[in-house]
C-alpha cells in the first residue's frame, strides 16, 4: 500500500473550485511537448492500429486503456498526479483511459464510485489535451450552489474526489461531458483507486475555498 506522498514544488499548483464536490483545477500541468508526444502516440486510426490496445466507440467518442507500465511518459504523469493529490494509486496495473470526441460526441452524467478488490475510485483526474472552442465542458450539475462547468482547454487537469472525508459516495460528483459544438476535445483520465480512508486527505492546493 502506498503511503502519502508529497508535492514537489515545482509542479503547478492546484486551485480548488467547488467544495461539494471537492474539485480543483491545475493549469499548466501537462507541456506541449507532453502532449505532442501522447497525440502522436495515441491519436489517429494509424497510431492506434499499431499499439495492441482494444478501442471502443460510442456517443463518448474512442477510447482505449494506455497501461502506466508500458509509457515512461504517462508513468511520469501518473506520479505527478499522486503528487499533487497527496496519495497514491494502490490498483496493481493502473492506466490512463484515452478517449477523443468527435463534434457532437458527449458523456452521459455519472459518478465514478467503482470498487475493484477492495480498492475505491477515491478520485478522477482528467487532463485536457486539446483546446474545445464550444461545448465539451465537464459538468458538475448537482453542485452546491447551482451547476460547476470545467472548460477544456489544452494543459489543464481537473480533479475531484468521489467519495465524501468519511468515505460515502459524494452524490455532488455527479458528472458529464457536455456536447462538443467546435474545436477539439481529447482527454486523459487517470482513476486513483485507494483504500477509502484516503478520501480524508486534502490535496496540496495554492488556495483553498473558504467552508461555506
Amino acid at each position: 500500500m502506498k503511503v502519502p506522498i508529497a508535492m514537489s514544488a515545482s509542479q503547478p499548483p492546484l486551485e480548488q473550485i467547488s467544495q461539494r464536490p471537492r474539485a480543483y483545477v491545475a493549469d499548466g500541468f501537462i507541456s506541449a511537448a507532453e502532449i505532442a508526444d501522447v497525440l502522436a502516440r495515441y491519436d489517429g486510426d494509424q497510431a492506434r492500429e499499431s499499439l495492441g490496445i482494444e478501442w471502443g466507440s460510442g456517443i463518448a467518442g474512442i477510447s482505449g486503456e494506455l497501461p502506466v507500465a508500458r509509457d515512461a511518459l504517462l508513468g511520469a504523469l501518473a506520479a505527478r498526479i499522486e503528487a499533487a493529490l497527496g496519495f497514491g494509486n494502490t490498483l496493481p496495473g493502473a492506466s490512463f483511459r484515452f478517449r477523443r470526441y468527435a463534434l457532437g460526441d458527449f458523456h452521459p452524467a455519472h459518478v465514478d464510485c467503482y470498487a475493484i478488490a477492495g480498492h475505491h475510485l477515491v478520485a478522477t483526474a482528467l487532463i485536457y489535451l486539446t483546446d474545445a472552442e464550444d461545448g465539451g465542458e465537464t459538468l458538475f450539475p448537482d453542485a452546491a450552489g447551482g451547476p460547476l462547468a470545467i472548460a477544456a482547454r489544452r494543459g489543464r487537469m481537473a480533479l475531484w474526489f468521489n467519495y465524501t472525508p468519511d468515505g460515502e459516495i459524494d452524490p455532488f460528483s455527479r458528472h458529464q461531458s457536455e456536447a462538443l459544438v467546435a474545436g477539439e476535445k481529447a482527454t486523459l483520465a487517470y482513476f486513483v483507486y485507494a483504500p477509502l480512508f484516503c478520501a480524508a486527505i486534502e490535496p496540496a492546493t495554492a488556495r483553498m475555498l473558504e467552508p461555506a
